[in-house]
């Protein structure tokens, strides 16, 4: 996916977009030969490379719906991610170089995020893309272990592209004894749970008021075992430089290892089905979601098959 129109929509469709218009963003697009900095756990043998999972065919992007009203935030019951380390830098050595100077990593995102996950999505989706407010309210209240931000430092010495960033103003102090020390959040993956292997218009929907989350058939379901992701954004200052892939394989690398699911489900545009094939999904046809206006292509990547190149 590139810096320009939107891979896809912002809830469910995975926001990415063809190089062409920087100003929508989603998964960046990133040559066959790049070397993204996740490829440290690759090479550590913690976790395959997606590229070499030979995914059936292309697929995938997700989209959303209007929100109504938002029942209580309620704690995930999984506790797997809670103790797992947030932050993944990868080795210096294993950056490459269109971002080393950015210094990224990656960490879960909290409610405490909202405001700098709301402009960037609004910075890379048209505002009939873009994830709401009150979805990312909802999201990040009840699921956001399932959700991981990739940022960058803002200091004096920050290269200019980092301070000039629109997320910049939002950003939280990340050092009390430096207090002119930002997070900068430059791309995020917002994902809930859902009990569907492919995505569904109600997964992009929010719960009714009068539905418990143990009932709900609509938004997050906690005993699913399919992550639907809502939207993978890049700044576009910032796409074309390997985020978005980094960002995937970083999220892929911690949802494995904690078992809280057993595979993701996105949908996306035809034309962005090699994005994700490339990042080792398969494409599981045409999505019966009508978000949008439809033409949405399921895309899948199995835990399973990932599991089990780690043993090959």
């Amino acid at each position: 996916m590139a810096e320009s129109e939107p891979l896809g929509t912002t809830d469910s469709r995975l926001k990415s977009q063809e190089p062409t218009h920087p100003t929508s963003t989603s998964p960046d697009t990133a040559s066959p030969n790049e070397k993204d900095p996740i490829t440290r756990s690759v090479e550590s043998g913690k976790l395959p490379d997606p590229s070499s999972l030979s995914p059936a065919d292309p697929g995938g992007l997700l989209p959303s719906a209007a929100p109504t009203s938002m029942p209580a935030p309620t704690s995930s019951s999984d506790s797997k991610l809670d103790t797992m380390d947030i932050d993944f830098t990868p080795p210096s050595d294993d950056i490459p170089n269109s971002i080393k100077e950015l210094h990224p990593y990656s960490q879960i995102l909290g409610i405490n995020d909202i405001d700098s996950c709301v402009r960037l999505e609004t910075t890379c989706f048209p505002p009939h893309q873009a994830c709401s407010r009150d979805k990312f309210e909802y999201r990040l209240a009840r699921c956001s272990e399932l959700c991981l931000g990739m940022f960058s430092s803002a200091t004096p010495e920050s290269p200019q592209l980092v301070k000039d960033a629109t997320t910049v103003e939002t950003g939280k102090t990340v050092d009390s004894a430096s207090p002119g020390r930002k997070g900068v959040l430059l791309a995020h993956l917002i994902a809930t749970k859902t009990v569907n292997e492919m995505i569904s218009d109600d997964d992009m929907l929010l719960p009714a008021s009068e539905q418990s989350a143990t009932e709900a058939t609509r938004g997050h379901q906690e005993h699913g075992r399919t992550l639907a992701v809502h939207s993978l954004a890049v700044l576009p200052a910032f796409q074309q430089k390997g985020l978005g892939s980094t960002l995937m394989k970083a999220y892929v690398q911690r949802m494995v290892e904690s078992d809280v699911a057993d595979r993701i489900s996105l949908l996306t545009y035809e034309r962005l089905k090699p994005y994700y094939l490339k990042l080792g999904f398969e494409d599981r046809g045409r999505s019966d979601a009508s978000y949008g206006g439809g033409e949405w292509w399921n895309m899948v990547l199995d835990f399973q098959r990932v599991r089990a190149s780690l043993d090959e």
